[in-house]
């Protein structure tokens, strides 16, 4: 196996084209880090308006007193 890079400046500026394909490795792993986070936020928020209702519903209700 050969190493397609001398240097680590090499690997950064990929012959003029590092910007682009640096730019390309970013912006994916930003989204997939997006379609990770955003589900598990939905989920935690769904969880938390469940357990809301439930202790809404859950309390007794208040006495009346008859006067």
């Amino acid at each position: 196996m050969k190493i397609q890079f001398d240097s680590l400046n090499e690997i950064i500026s990929m012959d003029g084209h590092g910007a682009y394909v640096w730019l390309a490795v970013v912006v994916s792993l930003a989204i997939l880090v997006a379609l990770l986070v955003s589900p598990l936020r939905s989920h935690a928020q769904t969880l938390n308006q469940l357990r809301r209702q439930l202790e809404r519903h859950a309390e007794p209700p208040a006495k009346q007193r008859d006067d």
